[in-house]
């Protein structure tokens, strides 16, 4: 009998605390085991300023656009009834993940690009300039991260505004365990969902363990996170999912081993 793809291989994820147990499971399920390394720490932004400056943004805006699922989670960590005062918006989502957590509050008209990342949502019909200018467009995301989203719609005729409710940082992370993940666990396969967390694997790696890293095949949920890990240093051509989303990066992860058997 055939051995499953993944019987005897070692898969690092690296998601935040708490977003990374359905596909632990579908790997686990798939005969592989698990390292959980958290690379990036996710923290809630609050405040009454702040509530009062979002609902103020919401009220004024007519088409949202959600980054992620941290943002769906902590737009409603932020305003519990957010989605109440959102329910005649047009919503657009970045990610199959952030469709469906969106969906599962309700919202059944949630526009999605096929491909992945801010660039394909860029082509959808309903964000092209006849159809937004003018417009007030709100997008909710975290501190920092990429413009482009936000510049191509204001050239569009968009007013564009953000609404962030979270920022990133890189979790503390003892030395001792790290050093063990690559003496005695050394993973097949990384997961690696943003460039910012790729490059805080590489920071918290110890340097004497780097080049052991870069020799590691990632599985990355983008193209541009794929070729962030190349201009890194990485030496081996990432495998990128079909989606952005569990089920993408399983399927993903299930071919790369397939294809080694």
């Amino acid at each position: 009998m055939r051995q499953a793809a993944l019987s005897n291989r070692t898969i690092l994820i690296t998601r935040p605390a708490g977003q990374a147990e359905k596909l632990i499971h579908m790997i686990e399920a798939g005969g592989g085991r698990v390292l959980s390394l958290p690379v990036i720490g996710i923290e809630a932004l609050a405040g009454a300023e702040r509530e009062r400056t979002a609902r103020a943004l919401l009220a004024e805006a007519e088409v949202l656009v959600f980054i992620s699922v941290n943002a769906v989670r902590c737009l409603i960590g932020l305003i519990p009834d957010a989605f109440a005062l959102c329910a005649d918006r047009s919503i657009y989502a970045v990610g199959g993940a952030t469709c469906r957590i969106l969906q599962e509050h309700g919202f059944r008209q949630v526009h999605q690009a096929m491909g992945i990342g801010s660039e394909a949502l860029l082509d959808l019909p309903g964000l092209q300039a006849d159809e937004i200018a003018g417009r007030a467009i709100v997008i909710i995301r975290g501190e920092g991260g990429r413009d482009l989203l936000r510049e191509r719609l204001a050239v569009r005729g968009a007013r564009v505004a953000y609404l962030e409710v979270y920022r990133r940082r890189r979790p503390e992370i003892d030395n001792d365990r790290m050093k063990k993940i690559w003496s005695r666990n050394s993973p097949d396969a990384i997961v690696i969902s943003s460039a910012e967390g790729l490059q805080n694997l590489i920071d918290m790696t110890p340097p004497e363990d780097r080049a052991t890293l870069f020799d590691t095949q990632l599985v990355a949920i983008s193209e541009r996170v794929s070729t962030h890990a190349l201009a890194r240093g990485f030496r081996l051509t990432p495998r990128v999912a079909s989606e952005a989303s569990d089920e993408g990066l399983f399927a993903a992860i299930k071919q790369l081993f397939e294809e080694r058997q």
